[in-house]
């Protein structure tokens, strides 16, 4: 409940209840159709000792008029001391002259009390309203209901939010999954691969059914040219190639690249290092041979 403090416009009545005892209180006179101007100030007793509202307390004014009808409004909040609670006077208290019977309620931890009874006078107004109907007034219903609709709606959004985070996560999981899958196998590809390109070398390759011939120099060890028995020429090997050969080459070649740059998508580092390492070599080598296919290559002109 929060502090309130009259404003010096308002006009105060003050009484006092007693959650326990009856003792007897001059009752509060209004006029007819009086509407929030007037406010009561409410002194709380228990056993004739002053009560102090709990922090966690509530406080309503339960009004029953003339006619039958009834006022259920909140308080207007209470004092530092919480001794004292304010209720407004409102149009629906007055609509009706003659004797309102009312009680303070207050509400800790759903614990309901109810105080002695306050006695209202509502004095006739000498100019009636045809203008002003007597009717109920909940407000304090009205709030309680507005702001269990309100938790229900908060509730739905946590729901929907809890569905919508569920069907994420679970997209997730299942993206996760398959790039688990992926990365598998792309590592047994790239194994593969790998396995492809140690074996393939220049001197394996096809001499049948050649349309080109490539005549290459022979080095040793040390990357010196080897000299014929007489040193008077170079030695070299002959190798005959075709277009399909040099193709392949070209395939493995950026099989390989494409290897190197999903693996290097796929794992760390360290885990791919080696085989790239060893795939770059293979790679230099292999392009060092389709340059060779395709540069120094000579017509046969001897194969029939």
């Amino acid at each position: 409940m929060t502090t309130y403090t009259p404003s010096s416009e308002k006009i105060v009545h003050e009484t006092s209840v007693d959650f326990k005892k009856r003792p007897v209180v001059e009752p509060i006179h209004i006029v007819q159709y009086d509407n929030s101007l007037p406010i009561v100030a409410v002194t709380l007793y228990s056993d004739y000792e002053l009560y102090s509202l709990p922090s966690s307390a509530s406080a309503n004014i339960k009004v029953k008029k003339p006619d039958g009808k009834f006022v259920y409004n909140e308080v207007l909040g209470c004092n530092s001391d919480r001794t004292v609670i304010y209720f407004e006077v409102t149009a629906a208290m007055t609509s009706f002259y003659g004797e309102l019977h009312s009680v303070i309620e207050i509400v800790v931890n759903g614990g309901v009390a109810a105080s002695a009874n306050i006695t209202l006078v509502v004095d006739k107004n000498p100019v009636q309203s045809d203008d002003v109907e007597s009717t109920d007034e909940y407000l304090a219903l009205i709030e309680y209901t507005d702001s269990a609709a309100a938790s229900a709606k908060a509730a739905a959004a946590s729901e929907a939010n809890a569905k919508t985070y569920a069907a994420n996560a679970k997209s997730s999981a299942t993206a996760a999954a398959a790039s688990e899958t992926n990365a598998k196998e792309s590592e047994v590809k790239a194994a593969e691969y790998a396995k492809i390109a140690g074996e393939t070398e220049l001197g394996s390759l096809p001499a049948s059914l050649a349309q080109h011939i490539l005549i290459l120099e022979l080095m040793d060890s040390d990357g010196e040219p080897i000299l014929s028995s007489d040193n008077d020429s170079i030695e070299t090997v002959t190798y005959f190639v075709d277009d399909e050969t040099v193709r392949e080459l070209e395939e493995r070649i950026t099989i390989l690249e494409n290897i190197i740059t999903e693996m290097l998508h796929a794992f760390s580092y360290e885990k791919v290092n080696s085989f790239v390492s060893t795939a770059t070599e293979q790679i230099a080598t292999l392009e060092e041979d389709v340059d060779a296919l395709k540069e120094h290559s000579i017509l046969d002109a001897n194969y029939s």
